[in-house]
């Protein structure tokens, strides 16, 4: 069963207001969205293949500090909006995980994650993954089908 565009969905969010004040004030705020919002963010997913040998590596601090930092400046153009590096610790059963570390980057909408990937400046990206790993890249992209983050109370 498919999704309507004009099918709307309640989010209610429930969070202190006023926390510079002795006493917090809650206050519910009700955001509608439809489908069509959900689905405009796309993604690049980018997946590295633990070395069954043993013989791989992976430089998870150059990954997060200096490539991820190459990323965001040559997309930030085409939209990119968020990142998120993931490290795998391991399967539930204790069985090694086949994966060790991805990245999900997020952009404005698919147009802009297809930009990214025929972007000049994506070379520089690509050119950059022999300073941080000997393994090779699964690269896939997708659109966001729906999400759910918790928000934090605001700021004084």
């Amino acid at each position: 069963m498919g999704f309507s565009n004009s099918r709307k969905f309640l989010n209610i969010d429930k969070r202190p207001q006023n926390l510079c004040m002795n006493f917090p004030v809650k206050q519910f705020i009700i955001t509608q969205f439809t489908r069509d919002n959900m689905s405009s963010q796309s993604n690049i997913t980018v997946v590295y293949q633990s070395s069954p040998d043993g013989n791989g590596s992976f430089n998870i601090e150059y990954y997060v500090e200096k490539h991820m930092k190459l990323v965001e400046k040559a997309w930030k153009a085409v939209g990119i909006q968020a990142w998120q590096v993931i490290t795998f610790a391991g399967q539930p059963a204790g069985s090694p995980t086949p994966y060790c570390a991805a990245a999900i980057v997020t952009f404005d909408s698919r147009d802009g994650a297809e930009r990214a990937l025929q972007a000049e400046e994506t070379k520089e990206v690509f050119g950059d993954v022999p300073n941080f790993t000997n393994l090779t890249p699964l690269l896939m992209t997708g659109d966001v089908s729906g999400n759910w983050v918790t928000s934090s109370p605001g700021q004084c």
